[in-house]
């Protein structure tokens, strides 16, 4: 099972940590202006940058955008366009959102069956159930 979850559940001592060496990143890859996807491992060091890339990473726009009411996928076209305003600045969050995906086992080859769906919509706080294979399909790991 993988997911995300926004925003972090970290101090503001190590949010500024994981800023600051994001930031030093961009700035020694020439990135001046854009959106982009960095990921870090939290260590006992400190933040290590594991990936930086020039665009939005998967369901990121989504999560945020839940949990802020924040446009990113607009914000990247804007930027692209040249047509982000100079005092930009994002908007704090309104609520924590996440999502969660289960990945099949190694050796799964196809869906035999799945329950629990009409459950998990009706439980409090759940906005979206997102099925994307469905019994008999095939599935992979990969």
């Amino acid at each position: 099972m993988t997911g995300a979850i926004f925003p972090g559940n970290v101090d503001a001592a190590t949010a500024a940590r994981l800023a600051e060496s994001t930031e030093q990143a961009l700035r020694a890859l020439g990135m001046a202006s854009g959106i982009a996807h960095t990921e870090c491992k939290l260590t006992a060091d400190g933040p290590r940058l594991i990936e930086v890339n020039g665009r939005l990473g998967g369901f990121i726009d989504d999560t945020v955008g839940r949990a802020t009411g924040f446009p990113m996928l607009r914000t990247a076209l804007d930027c692209a366009l040249g047509r982000l305003p100079a005092d930009f600045t994002a908007p704090a969050r309104q609520r924590i959102a996440f999502q969660r995906f289960f990945a099949p086992p190694l050796d799964a080859r196809a869906i035999v069956s799945m329950t629990g769906v009409k459950e998990t919509k009706a439980l409090p706080g759940v906005r979206r159930v997102e099925v994307v294979r469905r019994p008999g399909q095939p599935v992979d790991w990969a």
